[in-house]
């Protein structure tokens, strides 16, 4: 007969082999040839307000502004950089064609790990972002921005947008202890103006943080030969990595994240008052480019860049430029390896 004790020892075991067997597990592997098809491609005029003629599959595949590359098997994702256009927006005149994806798939908390050979390039009048949302009675579910800025800025901004249903903030780190991203705005709530800290914030700003050091967006990132972008979310926390192609982890190259090896992420909401299932679930992935709308062309922003201080007059609003100056979107694409989603499982 087995003892009491022998048999509190097998389960023991049992329970640590179990433990340690949980591991994040692939989902969803958006790579190669079909990679647009688990995206819907969204076509209305633009929620934020942008000066962009987001484009159907056809159109863009028409138009040359998709494509994939078969033998470096890279998916891309341009904008028009030849058509010089009218700055006034009309039913026929949208702005600059872009391309806005969704994928067709929503998630609830996982591994989203972003293999990016090229993004768009900063500069005067673009806003391209990668993120994931919840379109349910926005901002009630959440949005979370993983790499996006805008106008010239060479650093990207890791953001979260919440409703007022209860309270999330994230820590006031600026000496990079939790984080190594220096953050800039700590009340989540996206109709907030008023912050921890006794900070004040804009109106649709969320809580965020700005990247620093080389190779995190635009340019930098793209002389690096692109790199990883990862963001962890569980029901603890959310959290976010940049990594150039000499440093992937190699269980992220394994197929195997474990994010225990990965050091000190650029973003975390660890340490900040936010529970996470209140605020966040049933998210689409997001890859847009837009030009101008509520942030980059909001007059405060837009008039710190050098194409306004260099011609103030011709160049008062962000869509003059945008549509005189075509050529200036050469390098605003997008060229993707892939998009893998992991989720926890046992």
């Amino acid at each position: 007969m087995i003892s009491s004790a022998v048999k509190a020892a097998v389960l023991a075991l049992a329970l640590s082999v179990q433990v340690d067997a949980a591991q994040y597990l692939l989902v969803d592997d958006f790579s190669g040839p079909n990679f647009y098809n688990n995206f819907d491609f969204i076509t209305v005029n633009d929620p934020t307000g942008g000066f962009v003629d987001y484009q159907t599959q056809a159109a863009a595949l028409s138009k040359g502004l998709i494509g994939y590359n078969p033998t470096a098997k890279r998916s891309y994702m341009g904008v028009d950089s030849a058509k010089v256009l009218s700055p006034i927006q009309s039913a026929t005149n949208r702005g600059r064609a872009s391309i806005r994806i969704e994928s067709k798939k929503k998630y609830t908390r996982g591994m989203f790990i972003a293999d990016l050979y090229h993004v768009p390039q900063q500069a005067c009048g673009v806003w391209p972002a990668f993120w994931t949302v919840s379109h349910d009675n926005y901002p009630r579910w959440g949005e979370i921005d993983i790499l996006e800025n805008i106008n010239e800025n060479s650093q990207s901004l890791h953001v979260l947008h919440t409703d007022h249903s209860s309270v999330c903030t994230i820590p006031g780190n600026r000496l990079g202890v939790r984080q190594t991203s220096v953050t800039s705005s700590y009340n989540c709530d996206d109709t907030a103006t008023t912050g921890p800290f006794g900070t004040t914030q804009s109106v649709n700003q969320g809580c965020g943080s700005t990247t620093t050091g080389n190779g995190n967006y635009g340019s930098s990132f793209n002389a690096n030969g692109g790199g990883i972008i990862a963001m962890e979310w569980t029901t603890k926390f959310i959290k976010m990595w940049t990594f150039p192609p000499s440093a992937v982890p190699a269980n992220i190259k394994s197929g195997k994240p474990d994010t225990s090896t990965w050091g000190t992420p650029s973003f975390t909401t660890e340490g900040g008052n936010c529970i996470i299932n209140d605020h966040f679930k049933e998210h689409n992935i997001v890859f847009d480019t837009t030009f101008c709308g509520n942030y980059a062309g909001q007059d405060y922003f837009w008039q710190q860049t050098s194409c306004y201080k260099n011609n103030p007059t011709k160049y008062a609003k962000c869509a003059d430029y945008v549509a005189a100056n075509p050529a200036a979107f050469q390098q605003a694409y997008w060229i993707i390896n892939s998009v893998k989603v992991y989720q926890w499982q046992f």
